[in-house]
């Protein structure tokens, strides 16, 4: 089980069901445990990736956005957790990243 850490205090939301689902000791990617024990899976849309852009706010937090003809709304950082060499955080709208130390990243839903 994983802890996060979270933007704000209290918490908007409660991660103890997402942070159950991974594990530090598990050495698969965090991808690969949320494909196995998220309810929905893992499944980041491969033709949606070029679209998603991640940035930082004053404070140091990720925003998260898509780009499209519509606009998009950010979504904003709820809280973050390290495993081992990957950067896990969730946003508003149950948006969550892994990050890897490249600067690479994959988007799925948190559910």
């Amino acid at each position: 089980m994983i802890q996060f850490d979270y933007a704000q205090s209290p918490p908007e939301i409660d991660l103890t069901f997402l942070g159950s689902c991974l594990s530090a000791a598990d050495p698969r990617p965090v991808s690969e445990q949320a494909a196995e024990n998220f309810g929905g899976g893992w499944s980041p849309s491969r033709d949606m990736a070029p679209k998603w852009r991640l940035t930082n706010d004053e404070a140091g937090k990720y925003v998260l956005s898509y780009e499209s003809e519509e606009g998009s709304e950010p979504n904003l950082e709820l809280a973050r957790a390290v495993v081992r060499e990957e950067l896990v955080v969730v946003f508003e709208m149950e948006w969550m990243a892994i990050i890897q130390r490249d600067g690479t990243f994959e988007v799925d839903r948190a559910s």
